[in-house]
């Protein structure tokens, strides 16, 4: 009799290790030259828009909200405003995270799994495939 060995589970499944490598190359990606550039394009465009477009807008709403509402009515300069702001607003900032994080992110992403069409599909291929695999270790064994 032909014996099978099917995984259900992860953990009976054999522990695989890839170690990835610094700079992915994909099939379709240019070499040379033109390859550096376009990595470093995509390399620019996070740091613009994860990182510096964040602080400059972080500082703008400071400024506004300086010039809005402290900058007659307190005697106190910019810089002593941005500090005692930053001093009072980041961990306001870090807590409101906190609770997302640990009581709303679990909702966001089953919501987004959940509306995604093609992990509702491949998650009734998992099922389907479990049940194959049932029937075929029940066969063999």
């Amino acid at each position: 009799m032909l014996r099978m060995s099917l995984y259900l589970t992860m953990e009976e499944a054999p522990i695989i290790s890839v170690k990835p490598s610094s700079e992915p190359k994909g099939p379709s990606e240019p070499k040379g030259i033109w390859g550096f550039i376009g990595r470093r394009w995509f390399e620019f465009r996070y740091g613009h828009t994860i990182y510096l477009v964040f602080l400059m807008s972080f500082i703008n709403f400071i400024l506004i909200v300086y010039n809005l509402g402290f900058s007659g009515a307190v005697p106190v300069s910019v810089f002593m405003f941005a500090f005692l702001f930053i001093l009072f607003y980041v961990p306001v900032a870090v807590f409101i995270g906190y609770l997302h994080r640990t009581r709303q992110l679990k909702i966001d992403l089953t919501r987004q799994w959940e509306q995604n069409p093609w992990f509702v599909k491949m998650a009734s291929d998992i099922d389907s495939l479990k049940d194959e695999i049932r029937k075929l270790r029940e066969e063999f064994n």
